[in-house]
C-alpha cells in the first residue's frame, strides 16, 4: 500500500471514530443497538400494507413475523437442508432501507430459533445473486448442539459473556418458538 492509500485509510478510520464518538455522546454512552431498541417480533393477522409479498401460506403457517423495524419470513421447506435441521430466515427493513445491524439479525435469530443455535448469512455467487428488496438471508440450524465448522477461535471453558454482548442485551438465555424448546 502506498502513502496516498495509507493516508486515505487513516482519514476514513478517523471519520469512523468521530461518528462513533458522536453517537456515543448522543445516546449518553448507550449502544444504539442495545436491547432497549429491539422490539420483539410478533405474528400479525394480516400482511402490512407496505409488505413486499402476499404469501398467504406463510401467514397462515405462522412463518411471517414483524416488529417496528422488520418483516421476517421463516422458511422450513428447504429440501435436504430441512432434513439436516436448517431453517431459512429472510428479513428486510419495513422502510425498505438497506442495512440491518448485526445485533438485530442476532436478536431475530435468538427469538425465532434460539440463543444457542448457530447460523450463517448467505452471500451468494454473483451468478446466483437476486437483490431486489434489500433482503438478508440467514440459515440457522435448529439443533443447539450443532456447531459450524469454522469460527474465530475456541471459547474457553466456562466462558463469560463478552461485555459487548451484555451491553447489547444479548446475554440473556432464551429459546425461540421454532428452535429449541422453552
Amino acid at each position: 500500500m502506498n502513502e496516498k492509500q495509507l493516508a486515505k485509510q487513516r482519514e476514513r478510520a478517523a471519520k469512523r471514530r468521530a461518528v462513533l464518538e458522536a453517537e456515543r455522546l448522543r445516546t449518553g454512552g448507550r449502544d444504539p443497538l442495545s436491547s432497549d431498541t429491539w422490539q420483539p417480533l410478533e405474528q400479525p393477522d394480516e400482511y402490512l400494507p407496505t409488505s413486499i409479498t402476499r404469501d398467504h401460506a406463510a401467514l397462515a403457517a405462522g412463518r411471517y413475523w414483524v416488529n417496528d423495524k422488520y418483516e421476517v419470513f421463516v422458511q422450513t421447506s428447504l429440501g435436504e437442508l430441512s432434513a439436516d435441521g436448517w431453517i431459512a430466515i429472510s428479513m428486510h427493513r419495513r422502510d425498505h432501507g438497506r442495512d440491518i445491524p448485526w445485533a438485530d439479525k442476532q436478536h431475530c435469530k435468538n427469538q425465532l430459533i434460539g440463543t444457542e443455535c448457530e447460523g450463517v448469512e448467505m452471500l451468494p455467487a454473483n451468478a446466483r445473486l437476486i437483490d431486489v428488496h434489500n433482503t438478508y438471508h440467514l440459515f440457522v440450524n435448529v439443533d443447539p448442539t450443532f456447531q459450524l465448522p469454522f469460527r474465530f477461535g475456541a471459547a474457553p471453558a466456562g466462558r463469560q459473556v463478552s461485555p459487548a454482548s451484555a451491553f447489547r442485551g444479548l446475554d440473556k438465555p432464551a429459546a425461540g418458538p421454532l428452535g429449541d424448546p422453552l
